[in-house]
C-alpha cells in the first residue's frame, strides 16, 4: 500500500509534515497496515517552476518514514506535448532537471501520463533515435 501526493500542493502549507504524520497514522490504522511508498508527481507549470525545493521535502519526509520514493516523470498536462517525440522529450528534460541539477534521485523513476500522449506501446518503438532507452528505465 501506498501514496502518490501532488508536488507541489502537499508542501505548500503550513504544518503540513505533522498533517503528513497524522494521516499517516490514521491510515495504517484503518488499513491494518503500513504505508510502504510515496510517489511524487510534480505539477511541471504550478509554482512558476518552484517546485524543486518542496520536492526535497517530500522526498526527506519519504526518506525519514522509511518508504520507498518514486518519481512520476511526464510531460506538463495539458498542453506539454502534441506528439508522442515532445512528450518523451520534455519527460526526459524533467528527468534530467531532477537527476542532474536537483539532486533528488528517486528510489523508483515511473514514466506515466494523464495526457493523449505518449500513445500505448510508444515507449519501446525501436524508431525513437537518441530517446529509444526510455522505454527500458
Amino acid at each position: 500500500m501506498g501514496n502518490i501526493e501532488p508536488i507541489p500542493s502537499l508542501p505548500k502549507h503550513a504544518g503540513w509534515q505533522t498533517d503528513y504524520r497524522t494521516w499517516l497514522q490514521a491510515s495504517q490504522e484503518a488499513a491494518g497496515r503500513p504505508i510502504s511508498f510515496l510517489n511524487a508527481d510534480i505539477d511541471w507549470q504550478e509554482d512558476k517552476g518552484h517546485w524543486q525545493g518542496r520536492l526535497q521535502q517530500i522526498a526527506a519526509a519519504a526518506h525519514a518514514n522509511h518508504f520507498s520514493f518514486g518519481i512520476i516523470y511526464n510531460a506538463s498536462f495539458p498542453a506539454g506535448a502534441k506528439s508522442d517525440a515532445e512528450w518523451i522529450d520534455r519527460a526526459a528534460q524533467n528527468f534530467t532537471q531532477i537527476e542532474e541539477r536537483v539532486g533528488v534521485g528517486p528510489d523508483k523513476p515511473l514514466f506515466e501520463t494523464w495526457a493523449y500522449f505518449p500513445k500505448r506501446g510508444s515507449l519501446t518503438r525501436p524508431d525513437w533515435g537518441r530517446m529509444s532507452w526510455s522505454g527500458n528505465i
